[in-house]
């Protein structure tokens, strides 16, 4: 089933919904990535307000990761403040539902993600646009029409 075809109607369903997601992330992916971002953190940083910056959010799960590896070096979380240019309206839900104090700015939210959690219609890939390189041929921003 497509991820963009769920819709959580009841905080039980989001909440089962984003165990679900979170569970398909390699636990060593997770753990190269919070290493990544513990390495690179000030000493003193609970003592600060923190934005946390991310071009698109789609499911919400590497912002949920960042978040976690603040609050573990005691960042409150309502000095957290999650930055976005476009977000899926899942990844909104997602992030809102598991750190309700995080507070969460976007200039967008679209409705859906596609097979691949890339949000539709979105903005494409990012880094691509930003460094004028290249999208995968295989790459499309139109939804599926099935």
């Amino acid at each position: 089933m497509a991820v963009w075809r769920r819709h959580p109607s009841n905080i039980r369903d989001l909440e089962q919904f984003a165990k679900e997601e979170w569970s398909k992330i390699p636990a060593e992916h997770c753990k190269k990535l919070i290493d990544g971002y513990r390495k690179r953190l000030p000493k003193d940083i609970s003592e600060d307000h923190v934005i946390l910056m991310d071009c698109t959010v789609s499911t919400g799960a590497a912002a949920m990761m960042a978040v976690r590896v603040l609050l573990d070096h005691e960042v409150p979380e309502d000095k957290i403040f999650l930055l976005s240019l476009l977000m899926a309206e899942l990844g909104v839900h997602s992030v809102a539902y598991a750190f309700p104090h995080v507070r969460i700015l976007t200039t967008a939210v679209d409705k859906k993600v596609n097979d691949m959690f890339r949000i539709i219609p979105g903005i494409g890939n990012f880094g691509d646009r930003y460094f004028g390189t290249d999208a995968p041929a295989d790459w499309s921003d139109e939804d599926d029409p099935a």
